[in-house]
Protein backbone atom coordinates (compact mmCIF):
# COMPACT_ATOMS: atom_id res chain seq x y z
CA UNK A 1 0.00 0.00 0.00
CA UNK A 2 1.26 3.45 -0.83
CA UNK A 3 1.92 5.83 2.00
CA UNK A 4 0.63 9.41 2.02
CA UNK A 5 3.91 10.78 0.63
CA UNK A 6 4.66 8.13 -2.01
CA UNK A 7 2.84 10.00 -4.74
CA UNK A 8 2.86 13.72 -5.22
CA UNK A 9 -0.21 14.81 -7.05
CA UNK A 10 -1.61 18.25 -7.45
CA UNK A 11 -4.32 19.30 -9.79
CA UNK A 12 -5.62 22.33 -11.55
CA UNK A 13 -9.11 22.44 -12.90
CA UNK A 14 -9.71 24.22 -16.16
CA UNK A 15 -13.31 24.73 -17.02
CA UNK A 16 -14.82 24.91 -20.47
CA UNK A 17 -15.46 28.21 -22.16
CA UNK A 18 -19.19 28.85 -22.10
CA UNK A 19 -19.38 29.19 -25.89
CA UNK A 20 -17.98 25.65 -26.41
CA UNK A 21 -16.04 27.16 -29.32
CA UNK A 22 -14.04 24.27 -30.81
CA UNK A 23 -11.19 26.45 -32.09
CA UNK A 24 -10.61 28.06 -28.70
CA UNK A 25 -10.59 24.70 -26.90
CA UNK A 26 -8.12 23.28 -29.44
CA UNK A 27 -5.88 26.30 -28.86
CA UNK A 28 -6.17 25.73 -25.11
CA UNK A 29 -5.02 22.13 -25.58
CA UNK A 30 -2.12 23.21 -27.77
CA UNK A 31 -1.04 25.69 -25.09
CA UNK A 32 -1.09 22.91 -22.46
CA UNK A 33 0.83 20.47 -24.66
CA UNK A 34 4.33 21.26 -23.27
CA UNK A 35 3.17 20.15 -19.81
CA UNK A 36 3.43 16.50 -20.83
CA UNK A 37 7.20 16.87 -20.95
CA UNK A 38 7.09 17.84 -17.27
CA UNK A 39 5.16 14.67 -16.37
CA UNK A 40 1.89 16.56 -16.07
CA UNK A 41 -1.23 14.76 -17.21
CA UNK A 42 -3.78 16.72 -19.22
CA UNK A 43 -7.18 15.05 -19.14
CA UNK A 44 -10.79 15.72 -19.97
CA UNK A 45 -13.96 13.93 -19.06
CA UNK A 46 -17.24 13.59 -20.81
CA UNK A 47 -18.96 10.87 -22.77
CA UNK A 48 -18.33 9.92 -26.38
CA UNK A 49 -22.09 9.47 -26.84
CA UNK A 50 -25.07 10.05 -24.67
CA UNK A 51 -28.51 11.47 -25.11
CA UNK A 52 -30.22 11.61 -21.74
CA UNK A 53 -33.59 12.17 -23.41
CA UNK A 54 -33.31 8.76 -25.08
CA UNK A 55 -31.28 6.81 -22.53
CA UNK A 56 -32.88 3.61 -21.25
CA UNK A 57 -32.33 3.21 -17.54
CA UNK A 58 -33.87 0.11 -16.04
CA UNK A 59 -33.97 -0.07 -12.28
CA UNK A 60 -30.73 -1.80 -11.29
CA UNK A 61 -29.82 -4.00 -14.23
CA UNK A 62 -29.45 -1.43 -16.96
CA UNK A 63 -30.77 -1.78 -20.46
CA UNK A 64 -31.03 -5.15 -22.12
CA UNK A 65 -31.73 -3.55 -25.49
CA UNK A 66 -29.03 -3.34 -28.15
CA UNK A 67 -27.28 0.02 -28.55
CA UNK A 68 -29.06 2.66 -30.63
CA UNK A 69 -27.81 2.65 -34.22
CA UNK A 70 -27.21 6.40 -34.16
CA UNK A 71 -25.04 5.99 -31.03
CA UNK A 72 -22.87 3.26 -32.55
CA UNK A 73 -22.81 5.23 -35.81
CA UNK A 74 -21.57 8.36 -34.04
CA UNK A 75 -18.98 6.40 -32.06
CA UNK A 76 -17.62 4.87 -35.27
CA UNK A 77 -17.42 8.33 -36.90
CA UNK A 78 -15.90 9.79 -33.72
CA UNK A 79 -13.14 7.20 -33.57
CA UNK A 80 -12.39 7.56 -37.27
CA UNK A 81 -12.31 11.32 -36.82
CA UNK A 82 -9.93 11.12 -33.86
CA UNK A 83 -7.62 8.79 -35.79
CA UNK A 84 -7.27 11.45 -38.52
CA UNK A 85 -6.47 14.21 -36.00
CA UNK A 86 -2.80 13.47 -35.65
CA UNK A 87 -0.49 16.14 -34.22
CA UNK A 88 0.26 17.31 -37.78
CA UNK A 89 -3.46 17.72 -38.48
CA UNK A 90 -4.64 18.98 -35.10
CA UNK A 91 -6.77 21.76 -36.57
CA UNK A 92 -9.07 19.04 -37.92
CA UNK A 93 -10.38 18.80 -34.35
CA UNK A 94 -12.33 22.02 -34.91
CA UNK A 95 -14.63 20.02 -37.22
CA UNK A 96 -15.72 17.65 -34.44
CA UNK A 97 -19.13 19.26 -34.10
CA UNK A 98 -19.91 18.52 -37.77
CA UNK A 99 -19.84 14.73 -37.44
CA UNK A 100 -22.91 12.76 -38.55
CA UNK A 101 -25.31 11.99 -35.67
CA UNK A 102 -23.66 14.68 -33.48
CA UNK A 103 -26.95 16.46 -32.76
CA UNK A 104 -28.50 13.26 -31.49
CA UNK A 105 -25.41 11.89 -29.75
CA UNK A 106 -24.82 15.23 -28.00
CA UNK A 107 -27.87 17.51 -27.98
CA UNK A 108 -25.70 19.94 -25.99
CA UNK A 109 -21.94 20.30 -26.34
CA UNK A 110 -20.66 20.40 -22.75
CA UNK A 111 -20.04 16.63 -22.73
CA UNK A 112 -18.36 16.48 -26.14
CA UNK A 113 -16.25 19.62 -25.95
CA UNK A 114 -13.88 18.33 -23.21
CA UNK A 115 -12.21 15.88 -25.61
CA UNK A 116 -10.81 18.76 -27.62
CA UNK A 117 -8.34 19.87 -24.93
CA UNK A 118 -6.47 16.59 -24.27
CA UNK A 119 -6.69 15.62 -27.95
CA UNK A 120 -4.98 18.87 -28.93
CA UNK A 121 -2.49 18.59 -26.06
CA UNK A 122 -1.49 15.03 -26.93
CA UNK A 123 1.38 14.27 -29.23
CA UNK A 124 0.38 10.74 -30.16
CA UNK A 125 -2.40 9.19 -32.18
CA UNK A 126 -5.41 8.40 -30.01
CA UNK A 127 -5.76 4.93 -28.55
CA UNK A 128 -8.98 3.58 -27.10
CA UNK A 129 -8.19 1.88 -23.81
CA UNK A 130 -11.74 1.04 -22.72
CA UNK A 131 -14.98 0.49 -24.54
CA UNK A 132 -18.49 -0.15 -23.24
CA UNK A 133 -21.97 0.97 -24.25
CA UNK A 134 -24.64 1.18 -21.56
CA UNK A 135 -28.32 2.09 -21.47
CA UNK A 136 -28.61 2.04 -25.29
CA UNK A 137 -26.56 5.18 -25.97
CA UNK A 138 -24.12 5.95 -23.16
CA UNK A 139 -20.60 5.25 -24.36
CA UNK A 140 -17.97 4.73 -21.69
CA UNK A 141 -15.13 4.72 -24.27
CA UNK A 142 -11.84 6.03 -22.89
CA UNK A 143 -8.93 7.32 -24.96
CA UNK A 144 -5.32 8.32 -24.51
CA UNK A 145 -3.60 10.86 -26.75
Amino acid sequence: MLGPHSLLCSQMQKFLLFTYDADLHVKMGEALSPLQYKNILVMGSGAATHNLREIEFLHSGGSTSPPDSWATGFLKEFEGFLAKCTPNHIQQLTKLYQLPYRDRAHPTLEHLCPVLIPAAAGKEAPTRIHNAMMFKNLSMATYTF
